[in-house]
């Protein structure tokens, strides 16, 4: 399926039990099968420093600094019948086995999820967020000391409001933060962090949030709010699929998706992804990231 002017092709590489692996391919025509490199591994271990963390978590921030895979924060209920418990822990996993060893580097300034997280060098930007008591506008930027064994955190320039739910992405040094619930309610809105002109501020001082010209609200996804969409940046455009807006009878899930030309800030729609039998899927909830000329998506 050729999706619109862009010539991105969706094609469904492998199911699995936490959802599809749908790929893009920046092609001018459909090709017949995924290459056979194109694969998915399982691999064990999860972390079990914190009381309950190892019945795994929700809504966790994670990414790959160099050698290794970080998990940090997220949530679960550990108890039945009583409420939601968020985490602190950060923790770091060196791929080189699929049994991955997980270490204890560190802690959030406090219990967080459901907010994003980007790469940028050899640090990972762990972006808004929420937990029991209140939605997040805090960005750390989080990178291993020099001996792999801590984790230091700085605080970069808040963001203009609380976000969480919402999908995040990178081109350049540019940090997109797209729809989720912004200051408590959906939204559509774009939010862009211009890195260069953010100034690192101590991790922990509650007053200070860092230069307010760092953050700059773009041109809004057409259409309703979408909440948990996913977004990703490529050749100098913004892609956004999926994500949901509940407004009782006329809640709606989305599966279209839009892309913002980040010279000229335009959007113009692309199309739906597709499953293997031809019917429209959200991305809703989904990660996606870029690898060369393509776009891949999981989950949701």
């Amino acid at each position: 399926m050729i999706m619109n002017e862009e010539n991105l092709i969706l094609r469904v590489i492998k199911n699995m039990r936490a959802g599809i692996v749908l790929l893009f391919s920046a092609l001018s025509a459909v090709t017949a099968s995924a290459s056979a490199s194109e694969r998915v591994v399982d691999v064990n271990g999860f972390p079990s420093a914190e009381p309950g963390y190892s019945l795994g978590v929700s809504a966790c921030y994670a990414g790959r600094i160099g050698d290794y895979i970080i998990m940090a924060g997220g949530c679960n209920f550990p108890e039945a019948g009583k409420p939601k418990k968020y985490y602190t822990g950060i923790y770091a996993a060196r791929i080189d086995s699929c049994k991955l060893q997980w270490r204890l580097v560190g802690h959030l300034p406090e219990p967080a999820a459901y907010g994003g997280t980007v790469q940028s060098g050899d640090s990972l930007l762990f972006i808004g967020g929420n937990n029991s008591q209140h939605s997040l506008k805090t960005v750390y930027s989080v990178r291993l000391d020099n001996v792999e064994t801590g984790a230091k955190i700085t605080r970069l320039a808040d963001l203009p409001c609380t976000v969480d739910n919402m999908a995040v992405a990178m081109s350049g040094t540019d940090v997109f933060v797209v729809g989720g619930n912004q200051d408590g309610k959906p939204s559509a809105s774009v939010l862009c962090l211009l890195l260069d002109k953010s100034t690192p501020i101590e991790a922990n001082d509650e007053n200070a949030f860092g230069s307010s010209s760092a953050w700059q609200e773009l041109t809004a996804v057409p259409g309703k709010p979408r909440v948990q969409p996913v977004a990703v940046a490529r050749d100098n455009k913004l892609y956004v699929w999926g994500g949901f807006f509940a407004d009782g009878e006329n809640s709606v899930v989305h599966t279209d998706g839009s892309s913002l030309d980040l010279d000229n800030k335009t959007w113009e729609r692309v199309a739906s992804p597709r499953s293997a039998d031809g019917k429209a899927v959200t991305l809703a909830g989904g990660v996606t990231w870029a690898q060369g000329d393509r776009i891949l998506a999981a989950g949701g």
